[in-house]
């Protein structure tokens, strides 16, 4: 009987971290990949924009020109400034 007993709480615990690990599994891959951003269109030039604020060193907002025909996406080089670092 000793035996069952250690077989029967084998098996639950190992059903249990099977649960644990396929739940943490679940939650990891179920976030959301969408990026939603506000689009506007300019009434001058009829082109959609977006604009985001990338952070680091740039604190000012980007406008992205977005072509809804196509894979491009344009940005405004005045927009970015570089800074480069010689060694």
């Amino acid at each position: 009987m000793a035996s069952r007993s250690g077989c029967s709480c084998f098996f639950f615990f190992f059903f249990f971290i099977v649960s644990l690990i396929h739940l943490f599994h679940t939650q990891a891959v179920s976030l959301p990949n969408t990026f939603l951003r506000l689009i506007t269109k300019d009434a001058s030039s009829l082109q959609y924009l977006a604009k985001i604020c990338p952070g680091g060193d740039s604190p000012r907002p980007l406008t992205l020109v977005l072509d809804l025909r196509g894979p491009q996406l344009w940005i405004s080089y005045d927009a970015v400034k570089m800074k480069t670092r010689v060694s």
